[in-house]
């Protein structure tokens, strides 16, 4: 008899444990998306008010979004707020962007991989080189890994002249001003992940523009 109402009084327990936890998960849930909503309307007013009711910057891709459209306000505001700028975040996913390679990227690499996944899209690779200096002036590593496997400086070395992209000569110019970017602000060209370094992904994708440019830049053989 005991054991039959123990298990009553656990059931009764767990089912008002249950029945308090949901609507607070609930709650947070819809917190969030009004928070990505705000974001994407540019409200101020609203972005602040949310962020002061505790809602976790980190735990979003809520840095990402805002990197991806190159706002300075709203993004000093996260940051204002506790933002971690060198933390990977998954997600959002770009145009172009090849399914086997979406993963989690920090702000910086971010932007490096909206440059080199836009396609023919001047929009998105204008200001690229701007950004990566504001990004790196609010403390972001330059040194970062970017979906795990490469620094923002391989990644540039790879695909930076992709012919595939806008104008070749476009592309290059932009690549060569962000390379020279993480360089001032401490990115090592030598850093080998895997086996690999960025001359490595330069000669690979036989990108010989920018095989000459690291070479000056005193990149290793």
């Amino acid at each position: 008899m005991r054991l039959v109402e123990s298990k009553i009084i656990f059931f009764l327990v767990f089912t008002i444990i249950s029945l308090w936890a949901f609507p607070l998960s609930s709650f947070a849930l819809n917190m969030e998306k009004v928070l990505y909503k705000a974001l994407q309307d540019n409200d101020r007013n609203q972005i602040d008010s949310l962020l002061k009711q505790g809602i976790d910057i980190n735990k979003g891709n809520y840095l990402n979004n805002v990197a991806l459209k190159k706002n300075k306000v709203l993004f000093q505001l996260l940051l204002d707020r506790g933002g971690d700028i060198n933390q990977a975040q998954e997600g959002p996913p770009l145009i172009h962007e090849s399914k086997n390679d979406v993963g989690r990227k920090t702000p910086l690499c971010l932007t490096v991989a909206n440059f080199l996944s836009s396609k023919k899209q001047l929009q998105a690779i204008e200001g690229s080189d701007e950004w990566v200096a504001f990004l790196l002036s609010q403390g972001a590593d330059p040194n970062s890994k970017c979906y795990g496997k490469y620094t923002p400086l391989m990644m540039v070395a790879g695909k930076g002249a992709d012919p595939e992209g806008l104008s070749q000569w476009d592309r290059l110019e932009m690549a060569m001003k962000i390379i020279v970017l993480l360089m001032k602000n401490g990115a090592d060209l030598d850093t080998r992940i895997d086996g690999f370094t960025a001359m490595d992904y330069a000669h690979e994708t036989q990108n010989l523009d920018l095989v000459m440019f690291l070479k000056s830049l005193g990149a290793s053989q």
